[in-house]
């Protein structure tokens, strides 16, 4: 902890965490990626209540339609395909004001990882497997 904050964070970071403040201690890393998913959900989540459909790249690479539902909410790759979508989009009209990117994270295979435990910890949970 202590050599975070004289250091602060490895220069690759990003490789395996969502956020600098997450490589200090293995419980930020928990608390920072539970709290991104969260995020993501909420945001898919209020997405959806608006009936929003985005036309963007895919994480396959191809443009695509992606409407916004949480019908398959269980789903951690139709998720994480969504909010690829939403945050590109996003991050478009932000630039095209003149602002910075609503989402500034990069999620790493690693991290995407990560956030796929989080999303089935809360599912076995939900259904009573713990």
């Amino acid at each position: 902890m202590y050599d975070h904050y004289a250091n602060g964070a490895p220069a690759n970071w990003s490789d395996n965490f969502i956020s600098a403040y997450a490589t200090m201690h293995p419980w930020e890393d928990w608390a920072e990626t539970w709290a991104h998913y969260l995020h993501m959900l909420d945001t898919l989540e209020t997405a959806a209540a608006y009936d929003l459909a985005v036309k963007s790249p895919s994480t396959k690479g191809k443009n695509r339609r992606t409407k916004s539902s949480m019908r398959n909410k269980d789903d951690f790759d139709k998720l994480f395909e969504m909010w690829y979508s939403l945050t590109f989009v996003l991050n478009g009209l932000s630039r095209s004001m003149g602002m910075p990117d609503t989402y500034p994270f990069v999620i790493s295979h690693s991290v995407k990882e990560k956030l796929r435990l989080v999303h089935d910890i809360i599912n076995d949970m939900a259904v009573g497997e713990l």
